[in-house]
């Protein structure tokens, strides 16, 4: 229901001396022909190609649950500069189908202290990250270091591969221990 709101959002313009009502693509295209950078944003992932593959996640179902085809669908029909998503809590900045995606996840305190690698986009870990400088230069940040998304630019993902990652090898240890130790 939310997501249908989008296709009725509309921009009254005066073109050739009428006035115009601009809907769903036809509003994109002004917008875009405006010069105006378009920034979509979610809380859910877009495309399961910004969250490590399950070999890495300590939680396992997490990829059934971070996002879905209509949201990625409609963010691909967008085409938006730069999309904001959250939901996963991994640092991410990276570009698929000329679409840029970044993640700067606030996490949990608990998160921030265990796994502050994982979850920072650029140099600093600062809670918040300028996407977007309204001043005189109007521009995107360049490029920033992000762990998932820099590995991802360097190896290919590998859904063959079904070896998990230590830091996974090791919590499953830890909890099966614990199960066999409370019987």
């Amino acid at each position: 229901y939310m997501d249908s709101l989008n296709d009725v959002a509309s921009l009254s313009v005066e073109h050739e001396g009428a006035t115009k009502r601009l809907q769903g693509v036809q509003l994109r295209d002004h917008i875009r022909q405006s010069g105006q950078p378009i920034i979509s944003f979610s809380h859910f992932l877009p495309r399961l190609e910004l969250c490590p593959e399950k070999r890495f996640l300590t939680y396992a179902h997490l990829p059934k649950a971070v996002g879905s085809h209509s949201l990625g669908r409609r963010v691909q029909e967008l085409m938006p500069d730069l999309h904001i998503f959250g939901h996963t809590h991994f640092g991410w900045d990276q570009v698929v189908d000329g679409v840029r995606y970044i993640q700067a996840s606030l996490a949990y305190p608990y998160e921030r202290e265990l796994r502050m690698r994982s979850l920072s986009v650029g140099s600093s870990p600062n809670i918040l990250l300028k996407v977007f400088d309204t001043g005189l230069s109007k521009s995107f940040p360049p490029d920033m270091s992000a762990a998932w998304s820099d590995y991802y630019k360097f190896y290919d993902r590998d859904p063959t591969n079904t070896r998990l990652a230590w830091w996974v090898k090791k919590r499953y240890r830890r909890r099966s221990v614990k199960i066999v130790s409370s019987k």
